[in-house]
């Protein structure tokens, strides 16, 4: 026969800790408000080509502050599966675009725009995304690695990513 057992709780914090880690609501929803996320984007400074970091330089959240917004790195805080998302726009809609989301040398996933060769220059949406095992203090990033990336626009060129758990 199994025993079932019922925990009441409303918050759960580490014995030592201050924090609500974990937090149920009066509907029953749980939210873990110390959970690391980020989310990004690049308004200014211009164009970025080939073999630069693209560096993100506004912050709509930061919870942990493990993204920094000198470096455009996210440092990992704890090991865990993380899951991380780009949109950034081609410089141009008639030159090939590739970017990647890198854990230090190693690549994670790729946005990429091929030659369209309409001429119209207009600029394409590109996009990655990937879910990965990661361990603590890894540092995640996206390269420009194939012609150049749009940096002046409203919140389309955007980073983000948090820890899956």
């Amino acid at each position: 026969a199994q025993m079932a057992s019922i925990l009441n709780v409303d918050k759960i914090r580490r014995a030592a800790g201050s924090t609500d880690a974990l937090v149920i609501d009066s509907s029953d929803r749980i939210t873990t408000p110390t959970r690391p996320a980020f989310n990004v984007y690049k308004n200014t400074g211009g164009a970025v080509s080939s073999g630069n970091t693209y560096i993100f330089e506004t912050v709509d959240i930061n919870i942990g502050g493990c993204y920094s917004t000198s470096t455009g790195k996210f440092t990992v805080p704890v090991a865990g599966v993380y899951v991380f998302h780009s949109n950034i726009l081609s410089l141009s809609d008639n030159a090939v675009a590739e970017y990647q989301i890198l854990n230090g040398t190693d690549v994670l996933s790729v946005g990429y725009h091929h030659n369209g060769g309409s001429g119209n220059s207009g600029h394409n949406a590109m996009s990655a995304h990937v879910v990965t095992s990661l361990s603590a203090n890894d540092e995640i990033r996206v390269k420009v690695t194939n012609g150049s990336l749009y940096g002046d626009s409203g919140n389309y060129n955007q980073f983000m990513g948090y820890l899956l758990g």
